[in-house]
């Protein structure tokens, strides 16, 4: 069961496996170590519930898999960060009641990839308002259910550009083009429009789609060559669709569960 008090309820334990990421690499990691034969596995996530990237841009049905996370016995604490990892799989996590400490034996760490913003990109031209990743369009459509703008470039190869231009579509927005990418950026306080490789486009809202790039929260990078830490998903491998993170996460799920019962030559 989802823990209220993971303070009261599940700190100061020792867990086979701990699962960072609730997305489909991170669900589909600790059914694979459960069913590996690992016994006390736990999921966290800063989500207050599964799905990862998928559920916070309103592409999933969050709930679906709980049922099968409950039966096949994995315990969940959301609205979890993992904040710190050190020798020994010494955990320090932080939940809503307060920070708290756990071991494991092995842990897999699923937290997703990193879209590139305008400023990793250094794309020329003024830096106004309505530049935004395709995540934060369409997290920001989930959340308030308000359009971030009129008319839009999508810019861009990764896989949510044709998702971001949908749901934008359906909340009254106009796509005024798709393209690889932008050159410049105009307009100040808000862009007004952008060049590209066919010309120059008006709008008011530059939607970066750029492909997802491995990615480990700062804290946690330098965790990732311990022994019994496995990285799985897009953490590892950047861009990858919902069945590839599945597949990464569960054959990770596996390695970790064989690295806490005492299979080392698994890493």
């Amino acid at each position: 069961m989802l823990a209220a008090d993971p303070t009261a309820i599940l700190a100061n334990r020792s867990w086979d496996v701990l699962v960072a990421g609730a997305g489909a690499a991170g669900c589909a990691a600790a059914l694979g170590a459960r069913a590996s034969g690992a016994g006390a596995v736990l999921l966290v996530d800063l989500a207050g519930r599964r799905g990862g990237a998928l559920a916070a841009m309103g592409l999933l049905d969050a709930q679906g898999d709980d049922e099968a996370l409950e039966q096949a016995g994995v315990r969940r604490s959301y609205t979890t960060a993992l904040l710190e990892i050190v020798e020994g799989l010494r955990l320090r996590l932080l939940s809503p009641g307060g920070a708290w400490r756990a071991r494991a034996r092995a842990v897999v760490l699923a937290t997703g990839g990193r879209e590139e913003t305008r400023a990793n990109l250094a794309l020329p031209g003024t830096r106004p308002a309505g530049v935004l990743t395709a995540g934060a369009a369409l997290r920001l459509l989930t959340t308030t259910g308000r359009r971030p703008g009129g008319r839009a470039v999508i810019a861009g190869g990764g896989r949510w550009a044709h998702v971001a231009a949908g749901a934008l579509e359906r909340a009254g927005a106009s796509i005024a083009t798709i393209v690889p990418a932008v050159a410049r950026v105009d307009g100040w306080p808000r862009v007004s429009g952008v060049v590209a490789g066919d010309g120059r486009h008006e709008c008011d809202l530059l939607v970066l789609a750029t492909r997802l790039l491995p990615w480990l929260p700062p804290a946690l990078a330098g965790a990732a060559g311990l022994p019994g830490v496995f990285v799985a998903g897009s953490a590892a491998a950047g861009e990858l669709d919902e069945q590839a993170s599945a597949e990464s996460g569960a054959a990770a799920g596996r390695a970790a569960a064989a690295w806490a019962l005492g299979d080392r030559g698994t890493r």
